[in-house]
């Protein structure tokens, strides 16, 4: 596998785009990223634009690629935002959507701004993702 291959793999996976990093710097910042830096190909957490010291490191590129997709897939929850919702009532709806689908999510409430109402966000994981939008279309959901 090389790094193409690798972001490919990543998101069929049902990796977020936001949890990894393949390449350069960029904006990351608080993410784990493989580079390949001075003939070796690394994988470190990046902060602030800063890397730590490697948590793997390799010469070759398809070993690294081999254990990003190991590390990313099986160590970082990755979460997707289906709804944002203001009504309690809705979000009971499309949780009994989701079961019906077999998907599992978790829900939060939060505050916005200086309003007194919270907004729900209805989150699921990995390839749940896939089945929410062939089932329910653009994501997320608002009401």
């Amino acid at each position: 596998m090389n790094h193409t291959e690798l972001a490919q793999s990543l998101i069929a996976e049902g990796c977020h785009p936001d949890n990894y990093a393949i390449g350069p710097i960029w904006a990351t910042s608080d993410i784990y990223r493989l580079h390949h830096s001075q003939g070796q190909w690394r994988v470190c957490y990046t902060e602030r634009g800063q890397d730590a010291e490697p948590i793997f490191s390799s010469e070759s590129e398809h070993e690294a690629c081999e254990f990003y997709f190991r590390f990313i897939t099986e160590t970082i929850r990755h979460e997707h935002l289906v709804a944002r919702l203001q009504s309690s009532d809705r979000v009971a709806a499309l949780q009994a959507q989701l079961r019906a689908f077999a998907v599992e999510c978790r829900v939060e409430g939060v505050k916005r701004g200086h309003d007194t109402d919270p907004e729900f966000r209805v989150w699921v994981t990995g390839k749940a993702v896939f089945v929410c939008r062939q089932q329910l279309g653009a994501l997320p959901l608002t009401q």
